[in-house]
């Protein structure tokens, strides 16, 4: 009988080891929904370096965010990046998309998403340093490629996703260390992190490669409002497969 039980089990494992494709897909439906946004920001992006390097006016409006990285630091980042992930899409969602339904809940995941993006920020602004450190900061292709690969190759599969996947997966069990705990390990990896990396390397491989471009204490400035344009894409995208779920049941 155990024996039984045994066979059963490994076939259970066997069957619902998931394939590269099945973890592949969600990131390439994902990519197939937001590519034109995709790219319309990332030239954007490449428009911002293009004018910082051509434009007097341009670089002496960045030399306010540079001043302001300088003297605050830490706080800048924290601040910059709370504003830019945490609480642009609030504002996009109830411009936009006509999410003004504010409840306890809604306020709890705002208040959630401030202080995960200002944490997230300090560490990204360390993890710029750390680069500038390693690599130096003159902009140049090269050096910008050595940072690129590090950051996404490095830092995003193993800090920069699960930082993100891991905050939100504790969320949902509502803070719960001990549920948390049992829930994360391999097959968390593959099926909460895994997935992300193909849009996020579509989009964040140029991106970085902008920012990386810039002088070192814009790298930063750039970083935010990357990420700002980033979190309203899933904003978007998450809205709308909302949307495509609740026509069924309205129809009933």
């Amino acid at each position: 009988m155990s024996r039984v039980v045994q066979e059963d089990n490994q076939a259970s494992t066997i069957q619902t080891r998931p394939t590269l494709r099945e973890l592949a897909l969600p990131g390439l439906l994902a990519l197939r929904r937001v590519w034109p946004a995709l790219l319309l920001i990332q030239f954007c992006g490449l428009g911002m370096v293009v004018a910082y390097f051509t434009l007097p006016p341009v670089e002496r409006a960045c030399a306010v965010l540079v001043d302001l990285k300088v003297r605050y630091g830490y706080a800048f980042s924290s601040i910059a990046n709370m504003l830019a992930a945490g609480l642009l899409p609030e504002i996009f969602k109830a411009i936009a998309l006509g999410e003004r339904t504010v409840d306890r809940r809604r306020l709890n995941n705002i208040a959630f998403n401030l202080v995960f993006f200002a944490l997230t920020g300090m560490v990204a602004d360390s993890f710029y340093r750390l680069m500038g450190y390693v690599f130096g900061n003159d902009g140049t292709v090269l050096t910008s490629m050595k940072k690129m690969l590090v950051d996404q190759l490095v830092f995003t599969p193993i800090i920069g996703i699960p930082q993100g996947a891991l905050a939100f997966t504790w969320r949902r069990n509502r803070y719960s260390f001990k549920k948390t705990a049992q829930e994360v390990g391999g097959r968390w990896y593959l099926f909460r992190v895994v997935p992300l990396l193909l849009p996020c390397w579509c989009y964040w491989v140029p991106m970085c490669m902008f920012a990386y471009s810039l002088p070192a204490d814009l790298q930063f400035s750039f970083f935010a409002l990357a990420t700002a344009g980033w979190a309203l894409i899933l904003v978007t995208v998450a809205s709308r497969e909302h949307a495509t779920e609740q026509r069924p049941a309205r129809a009933l």
